[in-house]
């Protein structure tokens, strides 16, 4: 039969010779199909579980059904979710390492246990016969490696790297200088570490998924303190200097010692500072307010002084100047600098200054009062007046409230002004004055006799007098033409001083006298003329009725007066030549003589006694005093 079906098949058919050869060739593939089939088929009943010879991740599950293989997957899962994954710090290496060890399974990992067993399962199960019969037939003694189905979870990843940069970050340690009861205490600087969370979470990934314990280094940047180890000994240095000694700050006799334990240690700290400060970041700082709690008050007390002006004085005839002095008071913030540069000397001879502080200088210096020029009296002008009224107590005391004024050159003195509304709480009493024309009994009253005599005073001194007023009527006391009243605020006396030199204004009285000199430098010669009386003007007599006095009685309250006009001219005559004339009018008016006439009934006459009659009117003639 072989031959046969040989020699047929190698005897050409007429017409079919390469149809033949063609259907041959499709029935041979489809015997080997066939065959095939009928193998895997057979191989598969033969094997219903796992191919012989799988591999998962090391593991071997061939000949496994599919309860065994997922039995033997979980027991895969939980010892690669029990792997060890240690990170570790190795920087900076000026520090301790830091490690963490996490397992894979805190990390995210997770082996998909049933994913992987179909996996395992579909292996010479695979549509295609052919890679499924291969499978088969490398089961008969190679392995087939299977790759599992591995699940890691991101957000727990993240997480856990997250722990891990908080475990293992560190903050730097800024370098420091501090005190503690006159003792210096440091703190070098140490660098820290910031994790590159987003590189470290790369390394966990792979070295996770790549199966295994592992061990990753973490990846940081190097965070260096703003403080250097230089400026720290830099510091050090100075803090222990500061501690080496007391400081003493002196003015004058007190001495105020701030030692190392009792004060320097309170007051003193070394803080950071924003600019290099001699090429430091550590500088030396006072707290002035502690400096204020380490000085008694007592203390703060003697060291203060208000500034004195200096004094301008007339002894025996000459002038005199007081030096002027400067004021001083406490300043804790000045203190505190000084301590700062005297602390770090470490010479002890060093460590000793002069205390500064608040200096309040005085209003008139030695210079301003040696540059006024006052070396001499210019001028000086008396009047006089009846002993022990009351209007000269207002005299006398308007004398000591002026005496001692200075008038600076171009400055314009107002007598009002300085000396202000004249009360009895300033020492001033009831005086002859004149309202209205009349005169009258005033607080105060009396004051135009020291107005007057200082008018005359500037007057002769040849300074410039821009406002004053006479008298109404003349009194015979005052020079004719040459005097000046006074009323709080409207009537006043101003005196300018139109001089190179400054003013001092020197007053003296006694019981019967007012004197008024003006001391500076003498600068104009002055001539006075006064012109003779004109347009002169009698005097009316003024009734009234006053219903104190009994009808029929009369009294002279105010004597007549002539009224005039006179004009006093002065001559000043200045060193280079030139001279200037002044004219000064002054109207007199005619003082009015008032007399008072008796209104008043007389008291009824008792039955049993006869009526007396009453005197005739007493004229009461006097004059009264301005």
């Amino acid at each position: 039969m072989d031959i046969q079906t040989t020699d047929a098949v190698n005897q050409p058919t007429r017409g079919m010779g390469s149809m033949g050869t063609g259907v041959k060739a499709g029935l041979l593939a489809l015997s080997a199909v066939a065959l095939a089939v009928a193998m895997l088929i057979g191989l598969r009943l033969a094997r219903p579980g796992t191919l012989p010879g799988v591999v998962v991740a090391g593991a071997e599950v061939g000949g496994l059904d599919r309860a065994q293989l997922e039995q033997r997957l979980s027991a895969l899962n939980e010892s690669l979710a029990a792997d060890q994954i240690t990170m570790t710090r190795a920087e900076p290496a000026a520090v301790e390492p830091g490690t963490s060890t996490w397992t894979a399974r805190e990390l995210g990992y997770r082996l998909d246990v049933r994913a992987t067993r179909d996996r395992v399962m579909s292996r010479g199960r695979q549509p295609n016969p052919l890679s499924a019969l291969a499978d088969h037939f490398r089961a008969f003694g190679g392995r087939t490696l299977v790759e599992p189905v591995e699940l890691l979870d991101d957000a727990q990843l993240t997480t856990a790297v997250d722990d891990v940069a908080d475990a293992l970050e560190l903050e730097p340690v800024e370098g420091e200088v501090s005190f503690d009861a006159g003792t210096v205490d440091r703190i070098d600087p140490v660098p820290g570490a910031e994790v590159d969370t987003e590189a470290l979470a790369t390394r966990v990934r792979t070295a996770v998924l790549s199966r295994g314990d592992a061990e990753i280094d973490v990846p940081v940047e190097v965070l260096l303190p703003e403080i250097t180890r230089a400026d720290v000994e830099a510091a050090f240095a100075d803090a222990q200097a500061a501690m080496s000694a007391t400081v003493v700050l002196t003015r004058a006799d007190i001495a105020i010692p701030f030692g190392p334990a009792a004060h320097l240690s309170d007051i003193l700290s070394l803080q950071r500072s924003d600019l290099d400060v001699g090429g430091r970041r550590l500088e030396l700082v006072a707290d002035p307010d502690a400096v204020a709690v380490a000085v008694p008050e007592s203390t703060k007390q003697a060291l203060a002084a208000e500034p004195v002006d200096a004094a301008i004085t007339i002894t025996d005839g000459a002038v005199t100047i007081t030096p002027s002095a400067d004021g001083f008071a406490f300043d804790p913030e000045a203190a505190a600098a000084q301590l700062e540069e005297l602390a770090v000397e470490r010479d002890p001879a060093a460590r000793t200054a002069e205390l500064e502080g608040i200096v309040t200088p005085p209003a008139r210096t030695t210079a301003d009062a040696e540059a006024l020029g006052i070396t001499e009296q210019v001028s000086e002008f008396t009047t006089f007046h009846a002993c022990c009224q009351s209007r000269v107590t207002n005299i006398q005391q308007m004398a000591r409230t002026v005496d001692g004024l200075i008038v600076a050159p171009g400055e314009t003195f107002s007598l009002n002004e300085f000396v202000g509304r004249r009360t009895r709480a300033k020492g001033y009493v009831g005086g002859g004055a004149i309202l209205n024309g009349e005169y009258i009994d005033a607080v105060g009253g009396g004051v135009s006799q020291f107005t007057t005599t200082m008018y005359n005073a500037a007057f002769f001194g040849g300074y410039a007098i821009p406002d004053h007023k006479a008298h109404s009527y003349y009194i015979s006391r005052y020079p004719v033409g040459r005097e000046a009243t006074l009323d709080y605020p409207s009537v006043d006396l101003k005196i300018t001083n139109n001089s190179p030199y400054g003013i001092l204004v020197n007053t003296s009285y006694t019981p019967t006298s007012i004197t008024v000199a003006f001391w500076g430098t003498k600068w104009v010669q002055v001539a006075e003329h006064t012109g003779p009386r004109h347009n002169v003007r009698e005097a009316e007599t003024q009734y009234r009725d006053d219903p104190d006095l009994p009808v029929g009685e009369t009294r002279v309250v105010q004597s007549a007066g002539t009224g005039f006009d006179v004009v006093v001219t002065r001559t000043l005559t200045f060193p280079d030549g030139r001279v200037e004339q002044e004219e000064i009018f002054t109207r007199y008016l005619a003082q009015p003589r008032i007399v008072e006439r008796g209104t008043k009934p007389p008291a009824p006459a008792p039955e049993t006694t006869p009526s007396e009659a009453t005197a005739a009117a007493t004229e009461l003639e006097g004059a009264a005093s301005g």
